[in-house]
């Protein structure tokens, strides 16, 4: 059950996702992030897909995420990502984290 930690106006937010439905958070927030063309929007968090289930979904530049768990719980341990920018897909009109065998994709 992956998770992320993330900033947002009201502060930071834990979003975590059930091991069998990656595409299924714990809550909806929108999360930004930068397209090719340097602009920054906001749309909600849908999730983790793993790299290898990727075909031609719109690549974006994942930011403002602080955290990142792939333990069975929300509570950690964190892995500090901060300083990174992290590659996530735009699909269905959401965000969602790509990860390589659990792990976060820095860019």
């Amino acid at each position: 059950m992956p998770a992320i930690r993330f900033k947002n106006t009201l502060g930071t937010v834990n979003v975590w996702c059930p091991t069998g439905h990656l595409d299924r958070t714990s809550r909806v927030d929108p999360i930004p992030a930068l397209l090719k063309d340097g602009s920054l929007v906001y749309f909600n968090f849908g999730g983790f897909i793993e790299r290898k289930h990727l075909r031609y979904e719109q690549r974006v530049k994942m930011i403002n995420i602080i955290g990142f768990s792939a333990n069975d719980n929300e509570k950690g341990p964190w892995e500090a990502v901060s300083d990174q920018k992290l590659l996530g897909i735009y699909k269905e009109r959401r965000f969602y984290l790509v990860l390589d065998k659990g792990k976060v994709v820095g860019l």
